[in-house]
């Protein structure tokens, strides 16, 4: 063999040529001699790849006298290592981790049960923190939800990730647009919940476009998604209870392709638990009047969002929930007689013969029952637009439309030949738009006190990541930890991806609606 790629000097081959198919065979020898066979098995073995994690043992024999105390007590009850925070400024965390009411504290480039990594605050609210981290196993940007340490929110927070998983099982070619979980677990006796990364919310999205609103083209893209998740909820008998601008993300910002997010004020129809659900300017009558509820009321909150898109201002901006139910009637004149009949808090919006209490708002403002036109309030004169929005504001939730009749709507089906595949080729202003909303209050800070906007705004702006992870053996022998996401994108040591600096993804989350003091 060796004669025929003439290694032998004697069969005519120079020096420089043997010694350069001699380095050949030598590299083709490198890439076959550690694949071997197993004689008891005759299979073939893979060859081992340095793994990215250690043992505990082998990371306190390395690393232990950089670990605390708690640090040194926690490490073994995890299997594998992938990251230490050694970077990260650990002294807030000498007393314990949770503040008085329960949040954790968090440390930024600290590590969550030695694997994820905390790089910056998404949001907060009563229920906790949420924040962008990079998981150290998979290689790859998440969002993870850390609930606070109290059995209230620790309660929700296992329905919400029941709700989670069940979607996902249903939803498993992805095609729904709903958020999926990647993740739950236990860290420093915090319940806490991965999700993918996203990029702006749609309230972010009115705003960047300076509160002008959006064509109805795009809104006809934006639509159909969000009623494809509303489908799947409502065959799962699933109510989202809190559906709004802000918990409808685009996936990237160089698509009109979003996800529905936040299931953390959820439930099943059958296991409603609270009265006191939906943000306020997407409340549904028969929420507000103390009614039995079901799915429908997330397609009141569907048509609101509609509007608001259009307009860039909220449809129904009530200051509380008296002038909420107002702003309603004004447009939509009384609620049926029976609802009024059958609400446990008639009491306090209507008078004994059934006519609405005339209160004024903070500014003296009244508003008086079938008052104003849609058209004129949204100044629109898409009929079909205006006849969809209609069908799902209807005051009885019987005969409001459902997700699967709305997605035949002609509304929808006019404006399909003219879908937008890309924001770049999409006019975000709609040119039918001659007025900004003369109603809402409050100005562009004004969410009607439900939401939490990320703490980061640049970074709501930006894409998500993704990674390819690397496969691991348990043979291989170990590397050294990382010591931060950010030794990553520097190194090619360890297989970490470099990732395009562009856009950073956000997971937007609020305050939980079941969770909000009176009058939010």
């Amino acid at each position: 063999m060796t004669q025929g790629l003439g290694l032998d000097r004697g069969a005519g081959g120079n020096v420089a040529t043997g010694g350069f198919l001699r380095h050949t065979l030598d590299s083709l020898q490198s890439q076959y001699k550690d694949v071997s066979v197993d004689a008891s098995t005759n299979t073939q073995r893979a060859p081992a790849q340095p793994r990215n994690y250690m043992t505990p043992e082998e990371a306190v024999a390395r690393y232990g006298s950089q670990l605390s105390r708690q640090e040194l007590a926690e490490i073994h009850k995890v299997k594998r290592v992938y990251y230490l925070g050694q970077n990260a400024n650990k002294s807030a965390h000498y007393q314990g981790y949770d503040e008085s009411n329960g949040d954790y504290i968090i440390v930024l480039h600290d590590h969550l049960n030695f694997r994820y990594e905390l790089l910056e605050s998404l949001g907060k609210g009563s229920f906790g923190h949420v924040m962008k981290a990079y998981d150290h196993m998979n290689k790859q940007l998440v969002a993870v939800k850390i609930i606070r340490n109290k059995k209230r929110f620790h309660a929700q927070a296992l329905i919400e990730v029941k709700v989670l998983e069940h979607l996902k099982k249903e939803d498993y070619q992805n095609s729904n647009n709903v958020v999926h979980i990647i993740d739950h677990f236990y860290a420093r006796d915090h319940l806490c919940i991965t999700f993918e990364l996203l990029s702006l919310n749609l309230y972010e999205l009115i705003k960047a476009n300076r509160f002008k609103g959006l064509s109805l083209k795009l809104i006809m893209k934006i639509g159909t998604q969000i009623l494809s998740s509303l489908s799947l909820f409502d065959r799962l008998n699933i109510i989202h209870c809190d559906l709004k601008p802000e918990n409808v993300l685009l996936k990237t910002s160089k698509t009109a392709d979003i996800k529905v997010i936040d299931l953390g004020s959820s439930c099943y129809s059958q296991e409603t638990l609270y009265s006191y659900i939906q943000s306020r300017f997407y409340r549904s009558p028969e929420v507000i009047l103390g009614l039995p509820y079901d799915t429908s009321i997330d397609m009141w909150s569907f048509g609101c969002i509609l509007a608001e898109l259009y307009t860039g201002y909220p449809l129904f901006p009530g200051e509380n929930e008296t002038e909420q139910l107002a702003y309603i009637m004004e447009v939509y004149n009384t609620p049926p007689e029976h609802l009024i009949h059958e609400s446990t808090r008639r009491a306090s919006f209507f008078e004994e013969n059934g006519t609405p209490k005339t209160v004024p708002n903070s500014k003296g403002k009244i508003h008086f029952p079938n008052s104003k036109l849609l058209s004129n309030v949204i100044k629109c004169r898409d009929q079909n637009f205006l006849h969809l929005l209609d069908c799902c504001l209807t005051w009885d939730p019987k005969e409001r439309i459902t997700p699967d009749d709305a997605m035949n709507h002609p509304f929808f089906i006019s404006h399909q030949d003219a879908v937008p595949q890309s924001m770049s080729a999409t006019p975000i202003s709609s040119s039918q738009h001659q007025y900004t909303s003369q109603d809402s209050v409050g100005g562009t800070n004004s969410r009607g006190g439900v939401g939490v906007v990320p703490t980061n705004a640049q970074s709501a702006a930006q894409t998500m990541m993704h990674a390819r992870p690397m496969r691991v053996t348990d043979k291989a022998p170990p590397q050294s930890v990382p010591r931060s996401y950010a030794q990553h994108q520097q190194s090619q040591q360890y297989g970490y991806p470099q990732h395009n600096t562009g856009f950073t993804a956000v997971y937007s989350d609020r305050l939980p609606a079941t969770h909000r003091p009176h009058g939010f």
